[in-house]
């Protein structure tokens, strides 16, 4: 806790920091919820996160294309839920101006907290899914006005179905944890289906469909939904933000969406 007062007190915020809280939520990256009191007694809620830099090593680049994603959607981006706050956690900058804070403990950065707002990791209701769709296509639209040169990859291949493929054989051919025999039936109906691996990647590259900045990672669970109405209020998770296609976000709110467990769901019954 003593190291989280540290970290905090290196970024501007209000008032004085009276509560730490971890938000046990998410597979990549530390969370936690941070509580203030200002001289005039107003509460002002951040979130702080500590990046997993195993995942992302170019700590520069991800939050180079944090910062353009936000400024831009911040005039751009208009959810279904509209609060005050806006459509996406903007950044709280470091006492030095820096987009991030480092020490020995790890990257960490500072953002927007919503209040009166929950998150899904499946659903039942055809609304909820619905809304949901429209705010990761409205996320979309609204960074077509962004030039793709602006933002960067920083997960190269993310959804390369066709290098995904090769890694699954180079995996399959090394059966380091000698799985293989207790999945046949699965490896043969992913190699049944090789013909359509490279479909969408093969048109990215031929210029046969367009190449957008998509948010590459439409988990349902990347949505924030207004306590009252409903209706979507922000999109977070915003470090995937990577030059694709929009079929891939498709697929991927597809993919959640339609599923009847979470995804690391330990009863497979």
């Amino acid at each position: 806790m003593n190291n989280l007062q540290n970290v905090i007190n290196h970024f501007l915020i209000q008032g004085n920091v009276t509560n730490i809280e971890q938000i046990n939520k998410g597979y990549i990256n530390q969370t936690y919820k941070v509580e203030t009191i200002s001289a005039d007694n107003n509460v002002h809620k951040y979130i702080l996160q500590r990046i997993n830099t195993n995942v992302f090593p170019d700590i520069d680049t991800l939050m180079n294309n944090f910062k353009v994603t936000t400024a831009h959607l911040v005039d751009n981006l208009k959810m279904p839920g509209y609060h005050i706050k806006g459509a996406v956690q903007t950044l709280r900058l470091t006492k030095e101006g820096k987009l991030f804070f480092e020490d020995s403990s790890g990257v960490w950065r500072v953002m927007t907290f919503f209040d009166n707002v929950y998150s899904l990791d499946i659903t039942d209701n055809p609304r909820v899914f619905y809304y949901a769709g429209v705010a990761f296509g409205e996320f979309i639209q609204a960074m077509c006005s962004v030039e793709l040169s602006k933002i960067k990859e920083v997960i190269p291949n993310f959804h390369n179905t066709k290098s995904r493929y090769h890694d699954l054989e180079k995996a399959i051919l090394c059966d380091e944890y000698n799985r293989v025999s207790g999945v046949i039936n699965e490896i043969e109906f992913v190699r049944d289906r090789i013909d359509l691996f490279g479909k969408i990647t093969e048109a990215l590259e031929n210029g046969t469909i367009p190449t957008r900045i998509c948010h590459n990672d439409c988990n349902l669970n990347n949505i924030l939904f207004d306590n009252e109405t409903n209706l979507p209020v922000v999109i977070i998770d915003l470090d995937t933000v990577m030059p694709s296609s929009p079929l891939y976000d498709f697929g991927d709110s597809m993919r959640s969406g339609t599923n009847t467990a979470r995804d690391d769901e330990k009863d497979l019954s």
